[in-house]
């Protein structure tokens, strides 16, 4: 019995999830570039939008930059007092920063001309012993209901979602590409965005409700790392061409 009990664990834990994402239907689509922008600093440690403004987080000079979309120019700019974070996102309906560091802890921070702070919420570690959380915790992607993070392990990255109140996580899907992969919502559908191969290239997945990878759009970007959405176009990060693309996802491809 408890030898089934193993082999039944392994096939939802491995086989299951390899057969999910390669043996379901998945509709190529196509995309178009609409802008480029260089962007402020050195690499890219997390990328937002709020309203009109595109906010990036450097993570060499532990910055944030703030940049008009209308004028496209840098507003302002922050450097943050805590220098171990590695992954930074913004709550849509506080508009709080929330932030990964390396200890593996989940950070609330708050950040302004008076000064900034980031406090630890709970660390992943916690998670371990019940929930299956394989691999290091490495991007996160905060949603009006969800913390979506994304961990390396291997040659993949796994999508957990968790709870606001920290009660509760739960695997989502694993993703394509070479981890880890970054996250962003459209008000509707999960997506990860990784590096296709170590030549270089992007493959961008959309995930059904289930976790099935339904759609992807494979771009010609160098090295696609961080992306966000503003309610009709994503924006892509590429860290070594130091720009980010404002790309418009397509119909499928012909």
């Amino acid at each position: 019995m408890k030898i089934k009990r193993n082999i039944l664990l392994i096939f939802l834990l491995v086989v299951f999830p390899f057969i999910k994402q390669n043996y379901f239907s998945q509709v190529k689509l196509i995309y178009n570039v609409v802008e480029e922008l260089r962007f402020p600093g050195k690499e890219i440690g997390g990328l937002w939008i709020l309203k009109d403004t595109l906010i990036l987080y450097d993570k060499i000079e532990n910055k944030i930059y703030k940049i008009n979309l209308l004028t496209k120019r840098t507003v302002d700019s922050l450097k943050l007092t805590n220098d171990n974070i590695i992954d930074i996102s913004i709550d849509p309906l506080s508009e709080e920063a929330i932030a990964i560091d390396n200890n593996s802890n989940l950070l609330l921070g708050n950040y302004g001309k008076t000064g900034n702070y980031f406090s630890i919420k709970k660390n992943f570690n916690e998670f371990n012993s019940n929930e299956y959380l394989t691999g290091k915790v490495k991007k996160i992607c905060v949603t009006k209901e969800l913390y979506l993070v994304s961990t390396a392990c291997g040659w993949s990255s796994g999508i957990y979602a968790i709870t606001k109140s920290l009660d509760s996580i739960k695997f989502f899907s694993n993703t394509k590409g070479m981890p880890p992969a970054a996250l962003v919502f459209d008000d509707k559908n999960i997506w990860s965005l990784a590096k296709k191969s170590p030549r270089g290239g992007g493959v961008l997945c959309r995930y059904n409700s289930i976790g099935v990878i339904d759609a992807y759009v494979e771009t010609y970007i160098e090295n696609p790392s961080y992306i966000c959405y503003d309610g009709q176009y994503f924006w892509i990060a590429d860290n070594i061409a130091s720009k980010i693309i404002k790309v418009n996802v397509l119909g499928k491809e012909k």
